[in-house]
């Protein structure tokens, strides 16, 4: 049976550089032992260490081969070996409670498997840089490889074995995506074979002093986001299985005050709408923006605003749009939103026309004598107004404040609809007009649509207003 080399030059222009020598090599005896679960996966990699610089031949033919090592590895761990040649653990009979995953994150002490090739290769997994190997690059003894990743480019990694050791690894590695205080911070982590159960878990100021800020409860994905107030943190992930957990790495991250953009895209033609909360304490939000790619060059638009809107006409493109919160001579990013400009229909003036001019026939009066009696007098040139009633405003309580629209419903078009009537380029009702008059001062301005805003959002309730 041919079981196949592993030349990591054929698959790494990398790995061209590694030695082709060969040592001297000891061949050595293998007796059966217990069931994996009789180990933990710490002992696996022992007796796994415990044979570096050897070379074994386990079955007794085509020399020291790669399946060699995985052979003395399944007598070591349950007392027997199964045939097969490298690319064949994707696929051959397992030992009872053993796993395997496609493409799965390895943990300590399993069996890794390459397709690579017409026969494969198997190695064992100490950690991402730590892999053990027999006839790696020709060599045809045990070695430990720590200069590439166990699925370095073009290493053809098909997947993994997990046998059932007794420490049931539950480790995992997490990282955190900082948010604001209105934007959530998000955490991420590796899903476990092992693991039923995962609970994310937050101090602020110092970690374990008192009861955890937040507490995710039992999560069977790899992600959970939370918004924080302003502070320092403390977070990490206990993955749990059964009675046994264990605690993740602990990751250290700063909340600071910030908001939360939304956008509204427009045309070519008319406006892309911008809008995001106030921050107390800001002296200016600094509106950026990047066309196709996210900081990619210099920014495409770039302004301070004062105000918590924008609105803005952009060409045809696909944008990524952010808030600078800046507070003094700190700032904090918002979330980031994509948006896409699609092309706009032209705006034009309607044509003026005048209408057509017809002369009428000039034809003589027949002359005629007034009587002398009557005397002539000249028409009044004041044309009397026939009386109106007055025109009554509704009651305060019959209007519905920031319907500019006239709708019935306080919305984001609200906004829109005053702010373009405040530019000249859109329309209102008059019980629109008295609706957008939020404050009572019979004026309209950008203070009005401010406030309908923070309507919208909920800073201001309806009970609020009219404001004073």
């Amino acid at each position: 049976m041919k079981k196949g080399r592993f030349f990591a030059g054929m698959l790494s222009g990398a790995m061209l550089c590694m030695s082709m020598g060969t040592m001297p090599v000891q061949q050595i005896t293998l007796t059966a032992q217990a069931a994996a679960s009789d180990f933990t996966a710490d002992e696996a990699i022992e007796w796994v260490r415990s044979l570096e610089g050897q070379g074994i031949d386990d079955d007794g033919g085509y020399g020291n081969q790669c399946v060699d090592l995985i052979f003395a590895y399944y007598r070591h761990l349950v007392g027997y070996r199964v045939a097969g040649n490298g690319a064949d653990f994707s696929w051959n009979d397992l030992p009872e409670g053993w796993t395997r995953t496609k493409g799965g994150q390895p943990q300590k002490g399993d069996i890794l498997v390459y397709t690579n090739g017409e026969y494969g290769h198997v190695a064992i997994y100490e950690s991402d840089y730590s892999t053990w190997h027999q006839n790696f690059n020709y060599h045809d003894y045990v070695e430990n490889v720590t200069s590439i990743p166990y699925n370095w480019s073009g290493s053809s990694y098909w997947g993994c074995i997990h046998p059932n050791f007794s420490d049931i690894s539950l480790h995992t590695n997490l990282s955190v995506e900082e948010g604001n205080t209105s934007v959530e911070t998000v955490f991420t982590w590796d899903l476990l074979n092992d693991a039923e159960v995962y609970a994310c878990k937050i101090w602020k100021d110092e970690l374990w002093n008192g009861d955890a800020t937040f507490d995710s409860g039992a999560l069977t994905t790899n992600t959970c986001s939370v918004l924080l107030p302003e502070g320092h943190y403390f977070a990490y992930v206990d993955s749990c299985a059964g009675d046994k957990y264990q605690m993740s790495n602990t990751v250290e991250f700063t909340i600071k005050k910030g908001c939360k953009i939304a956008c509204e895209p427009g045309t070519s033609t008319t406006d892309t709408v911008f809008t995001w909360n106030e921050v107390p304490t800001a002296t200016k939000y600094a509106l950026k923006i990047w066309k196709d790619k996210l900081w990619e060059g210099d920014a495409f638009y770039e302004e301070g605003h004062t105000d918590t809107q924008a609105a803005i006409v952009f060409p045809e493109g696909t944008y990524y749009a952010y808030i600078d919160t800046v507070c003094g001579d700190d700032y904090r990013m918002s979330n980031v939103v994509k948006f896409t400009v699609e092309k706009g229909e032209p705006v034009t003036e309607p044509p003026t026309t005048e209408p057509p001019t017809t002369e009428a026939p000039v034809t003589e009066a027949p002359t005629t004598e007034l009587p002398t009696t009557e005397p002539l007098t000249e028409p009044s040139t004041e044309e009397k107004i026939p009386d109106t009633p007055p025109v009554t405003e509704p009651p305060v309580s019959d209007r519905l404040y920031g319907d500019t629209t006239d709708d019935g419903v306080v919305d984001i078009m609200d906004v829109i609809t005053l702010n373009k009537y405040l530019l000249g380029s859109g329309t209102m009702t008059n019980t629109g007009k008295k609706n957008a008059d939020v404050n009572g001062d019979t004026f309209l301005d950008t203070t009005d649509s401010l406030n309908i805003l923070k309507l919208v959002v909920e800073i201001l309730k309806p009970e609020d207003f009219p404001l004073q």
